[in-house]
């Protein structure tokens, strides 16, 4: 009697990072870092999702370190939340290896375990559910974390209250209420003195970790926390960089993702989707939204299947 083969083990998650382009720089390393974990914490078995997207010269190296030091404490069954963002941010000053003085990340880490989800995260890496609606069976992302950028009134109001400039080019602060001509985006501006050299940083978020400088004016590394309890008709988890919602709304990825799933052949169970091959798409559609003439970011997507 033939031996017939065992299945493969059906995928549950994906990470996905894939370098940008930067017209000027033809050694660009990708700044951006992510992994998704298996572990178990007692009787639970639990799935991470984190990704990282550094900024600045020596943003890879603050990203990486921060991802390692992140699995790291997995790895020992230490526990990762709230507090472990200032832990991150002391480590990494304290690191003499990395200059992180005008270089930092963002990072958001989402934990799903027991039915539940956790999301932690400072600065614009989003994370979303994939959720069936009940009603029309069309696919929704639900969005569950919170950007930190300077167009929140009460984010720049921090930078602004710590002697942070807040607006569009570096100069006076920029009234959020009465917005502004200029088509570019709100940055928080740090000027750095380096004997008879001055220059001005412009920061994207109000909240990261490294970025010394900058928390020196009111940037912070407190993270948002969300708590939700998964529902039936919740599908995967999206965590992914800038590069990926940069590119594309909201509504692009969740018809994109549709798109993906009922193209399954016939044969093969709506839900029986591999979320590699869906990372895969995702990344591929941002990257062909971005004009290459300007630049290309690192794009980053991970997918946690949910059922």
């Amino acid at each position: 009697m033939a031996k017939t083969k065992s299945l493969p083990k059906e995928k549950k998650y994906a990470a996905i990072s894939q370098v940008g382009y930067k017209p000027n720089n033809s050694e660009w390393i990708n700044q951006d870092a992510c992994f998704v974990k298996e572990y178990q914490k007692g009787n639970e078995n639990s799935t991470m999702a984190v990704v990282c997207d550094g900024h600045g010269v020596n943003g890879h190296l603050v990203s990486n370190f921060i991802l390692e030091q992140i699995a790291a404490k997995v790895d020992k069954g230490e526990a990762i939340d709230e507090e472990s963002f200032g832990e991150l941010q002391n480590s990494l000053e304290g690191n003499d290896n990395i200059d992180s003085s005008i270089s930092g990340t963002t990072c958001t880490i989402v934990n799903v375990s027991n039915g539940h989800v956790t999301a932690m995260n400072v600065g614009d890496s989003p994370a979303y559910i994939g959720r069936r609606n009940e009603e029309n069976q069309k696919l929704e992302l639900i969005p569950i974390t919170f950007d930190h950028v300077p167009m929140v009134s009460s984010e720049a109001n921090r930078i602004k209250a710590n002697g942070g400039v807040v607006n569009v080019r570096s100069g006076s602060n920029s009234s959020i209420s009465s917005g502004t001509s200029d088509t570019l985006p709100l940055r928080v501006w740090i000027r750095i003195e380096d004997g008879q050299t001055v220059k001005l940083i412009g920061l994207a978020m109000t909240r990261s970790l490294g970025d010394v400088k900058a928390h020196a004016k009111g940037v912070i590394s407190e993270p948002n926390v969300v708590k939700k309890e998964l529902k039936e008709s919740d599908e995967f988890i999206l965590v992914c960089s800038d590069g990926v919602t940069d590119a594309l709304e909201r509504s692009e990825i969740s018809e994109l993702m549709d798109d993906y799933m009922s193209s399954l052949p016939p044969y093969e169970h709506k839900k029986d989707w591999d979320p590699v091959q869906a990372a895969n798409m995702l990344v591929s559609n941002a990257r062909r939204k971005w004009n290459p003439f300007v630049g290309i970011d690192d794009i980053t997507c991970c997918i946690l299947k949910l059922r």
